[in-house]
């Protein structure tokens, strides 16, 4: 007769998925540039995927942190999916850079226990022109150029 087998385990994921709060994240971002003047920001697929790969590994941890990878970046958690607007507007005055971003990821996902956590970045335009050269842009680059004489 076969052996009887244990039934399996059913574990608990250690996040979900909340990327549904990704265009009211947007929204909010883009009511606090409006209202400082600054150009209005877009979601790219790209930066929302590492955006997204962020928030997983905070929510898995219970943990939020900055990875830094040369993107102007705020990341946090929140109790509750009402945290957005709030959240949202104040991403980009506590990275100043988001500011002069035009493109951007979010991510975000709710750990076990319930918190959200989420990863904003930004790029903006001269950036990803010195990515394509393979150099780490520092924030507000300005180019020095040499006197012709």
């Amino acid at each position: 007769a076969p052996a009887a087998t244990d039934p399996p385990v059913k574990t608990q994921p250690k996040y979900t998925d909340a990327a549904e709060l990704r265009e009211s994240f947007m929204d909010a971002i883009n009511l606090e540039k409006a209202a400082n003047d600054a150009p209005e920001g877009s979601l790219s697929s790209a930066l929302n995927d590492i955006a997204q790969d962020r928030a997983r590994q905070m929510a898995a941890a219970n943990d939020a942190w900055h990875i830094g990878s040369g993107y102007s970046e705020t990341v946090g958690s929140m109790s509750s999916a009402r945290g957005v607007a709030n959240k949202g507007r104040n991403a980009v005055h506590h990275c100043p850079d988001l500011m002069e971003c035009t493109s951007f990821g979010v991510g975000v996902a709710q750990a076990a226990d319930g918190l959200y956590y989420y990863s904003i970045i930004g790029e903006y335009r001269n950036q990803i022109a010195y990515r394509a050269l393979d150099e780490v842009p520092a924030p507000f680059y300005i180019p020095i150029l040499a006197k012709k004489g």
